[in-house]
């Protein structure tokens, strides 16, 4: 004799049932009522968040205030006179006049200390220091 199959399909249809059941109540599950992060309108999609470097962010540096902070900086060191400095992108050349009657290698060590002081304070920049 022949056993009925209709006992297997049922088994089956009713193992499909429970999942499908199952399925629903997981993706039906609890809602967030968090509120979605928007970018600020600020016309990069947001990007002024992580690249702190553009110049619409208001931590964003300008070249008038890196030459200040440059001029401070070296103004610090002794001998020097005066500072001047011309950015081309992450390119900074800074010229120093020094006190007159400095031996060449006091003029070699206050250079070294420029550089130094300007790679330490603004690492993203490439520094050349001249000396007059």
């Amino acid at each position: 004799m022949r056993k009925p199959i209709y006992g297997y399909y049922a088994s089956w249809l009713m193992c499909l049932v429970i999942l499908m059941i199952s399925l629903m109540m997981v993706a039906c599950g609890r809602v967030d009522e968090g509120q979605a992060n928007q970018y600020p309108s600020d016309g990069y999609l947001g990007l002024t968040q992580s690249n702190p470097n553009l110049l619409t962010n208001p931590t964003s540096r300008t070249y008038l205030a890196d030459s200040q902070i440059i001029k401070r900086t070296l103004m610090n060191i002794d001998g020097v006179q005066r500072v001047r400095s011309f950015a081309n992108g992450p390119h900074v050349v800074v010229y120093l006049t020094l006190e007159e009657g400095l031996s060449d290698a006091q003029r070699e060590e206050i250079r070294q200390k420029a550089e130094k002081a300007l790679s330490f304070n603004s690492p993203d920049n490439e520094y050349k220091v001249i000396l007059r």
